[in-house]
């Protein structure tokens, strides 16, 4: 059986073939253009990453909390303490303010997730054709799969310290806009 330790590095090593980040980025761009499609209504609230209070857990597979961790933003690490104390507080380690500090590279689940009660009717099956494409991606690169709590998955790159720090270049700045999908229409989508 493959050590927790061992098991991170195959993941983060992954994210080192092209084609494999490809499939990644597009399923999120797919997810992308289909949030785009519904215009669902993002405020900002923050209740997205606070998984105790508002009752929802968000859920990754090994290679989108690889993705997420390996491309972060230098400023944003995820040790240790940084993960028990947003686990003890129901919230994610990532939340800065009520915003996202990962937001370009947040797993799918972050993705699809709306406070708008009009994307419950569609946002389920959004999610699961997600899951089973990122699974699919795991199998054709025959990497091991594992489907964990956010903060858990965080949790063991932390504890076993195999991504403290990113090892690619920053790709997003904290000072960098975020404008909720109710306001803006056009350009990119910034949901969830």
């Amino acid at each position: 059986m493959t050590s927790d330790a061992d098991l991170c590095r195959v993941w983060l090593e992954a994210l080192r073939d092209e084609r494999l980040v490809a499939e990644l980025g597009s399923i999120y761009a797919d997810i992308e253009s289909q949030v785009l499609d519904r215009e669902p209504v993002c405020t900002a609230s923050g209740r997205c990453c606070h998984f105790e209070r508002f009752g929802h857990r968000l859920y990754v597979t090994g290679l989108e909390a690889a993705y997420a961790l390996d491309r972060r933003p230098k400023s944003r690490s995820a040790e240790c303490a940084q993960i028990q104390n947003a686990s003890d507080a129901g919230t994610c380690p990532f939340q800065v303010g009520r915003l996202c500090g990962i937001h370009p590279v947040r797993p799918a689940g972050c993705r699809v997730f709306f406070c708008d009660d009009s994307a419950a009717l569609w946002v389920n099956a959004l999610a699961e054709v997600a899951c089973d494409r990122i699974k699919a991606v795991h199998d054709r690169f025959e990497i091991e799969y594992r489907y964990m709590e956010w903060r858990a998955m965080l949790g063991m790159f932390a504890q076993t310290g195999v991504a403290t720090e990113p090892k690619l270049p920053v790709v997003f700045e904290p000072a960098d806009p975020f404008v909720p999908l109710s306001v803006r229409r056009e350009g990119p989508s910034s949901g969830g």
